[in-house]
């Protein structure tokens, strides 16, 4: 059997490391939810941005928008129509 004092220091111990992982799981969890609040946080701010240019784009004239889609791999992509609006950007570039 061991001695009263070892029993104190034993269960001392315990009880120091239950506290101590208590602390370090309120830790974990406080950076866990500002670590996600942060993320919440940026992803409003990127749609607010994305909500800006598209608003900004809206108020231009229909001559200035470019509706010519540029994306060979959409199935309404215009070959011509995007070569066209390219030589008329390359000709206001050099004007």
């Amino acid at each position: 059997m061991a001695t009263p004092a070892g029993n104190i220091l034993r269960w001392s111990f315990l009880g120091f490391g239950v506290l101590y992982g208590f602390q370090h799981q309120r830790t974990l969890y406080k950076q866990e939810a500002d670590h996600n609040a942060k993320q919440e946080w940026d992803r409003k701010e990127k749609l607010i941005q994305q909500a800006k240019v598209e608003y900004k784009k809206s108020l231009l004239p229909p001559d200035q928008r470019n509706t010519v889609i540029s994306n060979p791999d959409d199935p309404k992509f215009d070959l011509e129509a995007y070569l066209v609006n390219l030589a008329a950007s390359d000709a206001k570039a050099k004007a």
